[in-house]
């Protein structure tokens, strides 16, 4: 993947979360054709016993049309504000940690290397090795100091 298109899947994460915080907040709902739900004649142009799809949000019709078929109505509903920000939210949390285990794996791959592992070579096996090695060697240094302290 280049460059380029992270940053632009960045951006459109972030126009994404923009116009979900723009839309009528709250949950919208689906209505098939035919239904009548409405409690305010008012709040449509034309509350007759029959209309098209429709989608609900904030308790106003936010769309209406014999053009929309309910799958794509349904659709529309799904993807109310709430939902689409907890995707994002989802989103990122699941970025940060990609990168943390990239930089995870990275430090473990240096840590093999460091060890002697040859390319190919299970990596993890050699990094335990590096650090049980390491950590013989610092207890070897802290054990010559505290004798070095001993003796003065």
């Amino acid at each position: 993947m280049s460059d380029l298109l992270k940053e632009n899947e960045v951006k459109d994460l972030a126009y994404l979360r923009t116009i979900a915080k723009e839309a009528t907040q709250g949950v919208w709902e689906y209505e098939e054709a035919g239904s009548s739900r409405c409690s305010k004649p008012s709040c449509c142009s034309d509350c007759s016993d029959y209309w098209d799809e429709r989608v609900w949000g904030g308790g106003f019709v936010l769309l209406e049309s014999h053009l929309l078929d309910p799958e794509n109505a349904q659709h529309i509903a799904a993807f109310d504000p709430p939902t689409v920000l907890a995707m994002m939210d989802e989103i990122e949390e699941l970025r940060t940690w990609k990168a943390d285990a990239l930089i995870a794996m990275t430090d473990i791959q240096k840590l093999g290397q460091a060890a002697g592992a040859l390319p190919g070579e299970r990596i993890i096996p050699s990094a335990i090795r590096e650090i049980a090695r390491l950590n013989d060697l610092l207890r070897d240094v802290l054990n010559a100091v505290l004798s070095g302290e001993e003796e003065a």
